[in-house]
């Protein structure tokens, strides 16, 4: 017979073990990162503020926007359509301060990673002259 203590702790512990669980998914940096971007800001030394674009170049800026693209795989393969389109394969530092892509043509690339959750990832290039913050693709 289950006394009403034995249940209590049964279902204390079967609420830990969810806990734990749900909260691996969500720190888990490589699951994190697999899933597909979009385009939310650009800084660069060589790109103006917003506030102090043309008109025509918060235009293009806009464009790019919409159309870019920053797909990474749970295979650890990429598809980014930004400005060129490229592809290859992705690897995260085991401190997951650093992203490496190694594309199928030219030479790989290193950005430091300022912030990686669920909804949003800022990435630097080695430079820190640009920065990109990227937020989680939503499907509608």
């Amino acid at each position: 017979m289950t006394t009403p203590f034995k249940q209590t702790l049964r279902a204390l512990l079967l609420l830990i073990v969810l806990i734990n669980i749900g909260a691996c998914r969500q720190t888990n940096p490589t699951e994190l990162l697999a899933q597909s971007w979009k385009l939310q800001a650009i800084s660069a030394l060589q790109i103006p503020s917003e506030e102090n674009m043309t008109d025509t170049q918060r235009r293009e800026l806009d464009e790019l926007k919409t159309s870019a693209v920053f797909q990474f795989n749970a295979d650890g393969t990429y598809y980014i359509k930004f400005i060129e389109e490229a592809e290859g394969t992705w690897k995260l530092t085991d401190d997951a301060r650093s992203l490496w892509l190694y594309p199928s043509q030219g030479a790989e690339q290193k950005y430091h990673i300022d912030n990686l959750s669920a909804e949003q990832l800022i990435i630097k290039t080695i430079d820190e002259e640009t920065t990109l913050t990227l937020t989680a693709q939503t499907t509608d």
